[in-house]
């Protein structure tokens, strides 16, 4: 997360936030937080397809949270309300590529059908299968990025106050031996 937040160019709350779900191992591990980082300092993109350009669009057309990727599922596969949902479980539980494997076959038929080529549409499922190891939802990734920016500015302005408030919660048992 340090070394995200130190090559982020942080304008608002949208960049925490960002640097929030770029963080998680989903996106770290399938290379979405290197090219996000990247497009966020400049470099051109394209958007993964058309179909799900709208949703991606303030996160340079990469899936940094679980929406976007349900809505690639949805949009370029052709997944129902009950195979999305079967998805996003299983980006919440980091269920493996097995799991995911056995939907790939649905999802190729799906982007067949927007005459995506099979390639393609295996970049896309890779990028969906890497998610899978963990990926955060966009009201929880803003919700973290709300406190973080509470915490710095009470640790910056207020360091004795943050340390005080720090030390009278600490638990007992997290001082156990």
């Amino acid at each position: 997360m340090r070394t995200t937040t130190a090559r982020m160019k942080i304008k608002s709350i949208v960049d925490i936030d960002a640097i929030t779900a770029l963080s998680r191992p989903g996106p770290y591990s399938g290379g979405v937080t290197k090219k996000y980082l990247d497009r966020n300092n400049g470099l051109a993109y394209t958007a993964i397809h058309p179909l799900v350009e709208q949703h991606m669009s303030e996160t340079f057309g990469l899936p940094i949270y679980q929406e976007q990727t349900i809505a690639i599922v949805k949009e370029i596969g052709g997944f129902g309300g009950k195979e999305a949902a079967m998805i996003r479980k299983a980006i919440s539980k980091s269920m493996g590529v097995e799991f995911f494997n056995s939907y790939w076959e649905r999802f190729k038929v799906g982007a067949t059908k927007h005459g995506i080529d099979e390639k393609e549409a295996r970049d896309v499922w890779q990028l969906i299968m890497t998610m899978g190891s963990w990926q955060m939802n966009k009201s929880h990734t803003r919700s973290y990025a709300v406190i973080s920016y509470w915490c710095a500015y009470l640790k910056a302005h207020h360091p004795l106050e943050f340390a005080a408030a720090n030390l009278r919660n600490a638990k007992e048992e997290d001082n156990a031996v």
